[in-house]
């Protein structure tokens, strides 16, 4: 009510990670959203707070995760 223009983010992080902790938060980020949207959740972006290690970074499914939020019309911010 104080700024009616802020954007209201969600944010997540390890979404970027290689190995299965990575794997599981994606998978239940990616069933969570559409349900709290769905409710009415007044989200404007998605938020990913990430800590890039290339010893631990699966880029390819990060880069899916990204292109499934932008499918639902949500900017991403990294």
């Amino acid at each position: 009510a104080t700024d009616p223009t802020a954007k209201l983010v969600l944010n997540e992080a390890w979404l970027e990670r290689g190995d299965h902790w990575g794997d599981g938060l994606r998978k239940a980020f990616m069933q969570i959203l559409p349900r709290v949207l769905d409710a009415g959740a007044p989200i404007d972006a998605i938020g990913l707070q990430c800590h890039l290690k290339p010893d631990n970074l699966a880029m390819e499914e990060f880069l899916r995760l990204v292109n499934e939020i932008n499918a639902m019309q949500l900017p991403v911010y990294v």
